[in-house]
């Protein structure tokens, strides 16, 4: 087993052994505690040894030499990578005896400095001022914890109740600090921005006792990442940080005393003689010191290398971004590009459906190469006709035709006609328009405006040419379409619609594009 969390603090409550009796016996089963008492002059050490369900060995004890009274707790797991389930079991312990300690008006300490059990409100005169004084006391034994509000959450619940859970856990080890919006500030002005942090960051700061009076700061968790963890991963990642220190800062006289009186009496060296377990202690003692400060310089050096690790995936983050924002780039770029050629064509079939220029028809309807492509411009460009997204039922048949070219472009110069008898208005109908020769007009031969009696009477057939127009034309969204312009070649197809230049759009409504078969009449 190894020694993974120590906690020490100083007392004057007279009732702590019983206080501590009363709280182990409510807390475990007699057969996982083991009890005994020692005394030499006026030391006096009772240690609990506790056994727990999460294979790890806590002992707590309770040292007494003239005036000083100490609760000291270890924990002890197979390794320092375990989990640390130990944290929750020591820090109730510990915090619980301070609250036991507090209601017979007795206040524990170390080094001159209060242990807290409940959060500390920094609104009230003097708390921020006795931390940061705190801070930098030149022989701190106790660590530092400060959690300092998020301005992007909508609720300060969730940061608070992480404190006061920190506040537990690391009870008797550290004095922790919720800063709200206007102690923050009050903090970062008192401290300087070597050991400030910004809002939504956690910082932690070990105690300076080993380093003679040096303030340590560890770097501060970033706001992202304290948002994106749990707490139960950043309670780990703040005994990490304080690990080390925790398990290598000296013991006080007392303390030093009571561990070579709990040694002295252990099974090993009991037979030994009083010259020999001198010796023995003595070079235990030195050994322990060694070690501890081993760990110590070993546990900032990975301390260092995972600082480095953070950076080094930082900038490879940034990189990423980089890299990101200039395919965004782009992308955009290419995007407004495209935007801009279609701006320019829709210009330019403005610009020719404004001008006297027959061959305007010709020129833009030369550059379509399909059905889909007709009618991907007619709806892009041409703002006097409505075409709606299903006006084709077969346009994949249409478009794997030999003459999808040919149709695509007499589409696109039915489309420019009717836009241009739409934008112009004042005619009777689209056919007497096209009689006139007007510019963009196709051949009147091309064009009927009604459906034979024979297609009006019977049902089946009427119905077919009932087809989507707007709402605004019609309540149902579907009228019923007669006008059609017919293109040329087998199975070419029909373009249906219904004239509304007279009406509430202004516009003509594209019905439907297909082949004649999709409407019959009498002679189909």
């Amino acid at each position: 087993m190894e020694l993974v969390h120590r906690l020490l603090w100083q007392t004057d409550n007279s009732e702590l052994l019983n206080d501590a009796k009363e709280i182990i016996q409510s807390r475990y089963q007699l057969q996982n505690i083991a009890e005994r008492s020692l005394g030499s002059n006026d030391l006096t050490v009772h240690e609990f040894k506790l056994t727990t369900d999460f294979k790890t060995e806590i002992s707590l004890r309770i040292i007494e030499e003239d005036e000083e009274k100490y609760l000291w707790i270890d924990a002890e797991a197979e390794s320092h990578s375990s989990e640390p389930l130990f944290l929750q079991e020591v820090g109730t312990l510990s915090q619980l005896l301070i609250k036991k300690s507090f209601s017979v008006g007795d206040r524990p300490y170390l080094n001159d400095i209060f242990v807290d059990a409940d959060l500390p409100n920094p609104t009230k005169d003097g708390v921020v001022e006795y931390f940061v004084k705190s801070l930098f006391s030149r022989n701190r034994s106790i660590s530092m914890i400060v959690i300092a509000y998020d301005p992007l959450a909508s609720d300060e619940t969730p940061a608070i109740l992480t404190a006061k859970s920190l506040l537990k856990d690391f009870s008797g080890v550290a004095m922790v600090l919720y800063l709200q919006q206007g102690s923050l500030g009050r903090f970062q002005g008192m401290v300087g921005e070597n050991y400030d942090l910004e809002p939504g960051q956690i910082r932690v700061y070990p105690p300076n006792e080993i380093e003679l009076g040096t303030v340590i700061a560890a770097p501060a968790f970033r706001a992202e990442e304290v948002l994106e963890s749990d707490y139960y991963q950043n309670q780990k990642q703040i005994l990490r940080i304080l690990q080390p220190y925790l398990l290598a800062r000296s013991l006080p006289q007392t303390c030093e005393s009571a561990l070579r009186l709990l040694r002295e009496n252990t099974k090993q060296i009991t037979e030994e003689t009083e010259e020999g377990k001198e010796k023995a202690l003595s070079i235990l003692e030195r050994e322990n010191k060694d070690l501890r400060k081993e760990l110590l310089l070993k546990s900032r050096e990975i301390e260092d290398y995972r600082i480095e690790t953070v950076k080094l995936q930082e900038e490879l983050v940034a990189s990423d971004q980089t890299r990101r924002d200039a395919e965004e780039w782009w992308v955009q770029y290419a995007s407004d590009l495209e935007a801009q050629k279609e701006r320019i064509e829709e210009m330019a079939v403005r610009f020719n459906l404004s001008r006297s220029a027959r061959g305007a028809s010709r020129e833009h309807a030369s550059q379509i190469s399909s059905i889909s492509e007709a009618l991907d411009k007619g709806k892009k460009f041409l703002h006097h006709l409505r075409i709606p997204e299903n006006v084709s039922l077969h346009l994949e048949k249409l478009d794997q035709s030999g003459r999808k070219q040919s149709w695509g472009r007499s589409i696109f110069q039915a489309f420019l006609a009717l836009s241009a008898y739409a934008e112009e208005g004042g005619f009777q109908n689209f056919y007497d328009w096209n009689k006139e020769g007007k510019e963009f007009a196709i051949p009147v031969r091309d064009v009927a405006m009604r459906e034979s009696e024979n297609v009006r009477q019977r049902p089946y057939l009427y119905n077919q040419r009932v087809l989507p127009v707007d709402r605004e034309v019609e309540d149902s969204g579907k009228i019923f379409m007669e006008s059609h312009i017919k293109f040329h070649g087998t199975l070419a197809p029909r373009m249906y619609f219904f004239d509304d230049t007279s009406g509430v759009t202004k516009k003509v409504h594209i019905g439907g594009i297909d082949p004649h078969s999709r409407w019959e009449n009498t002679t189909t």
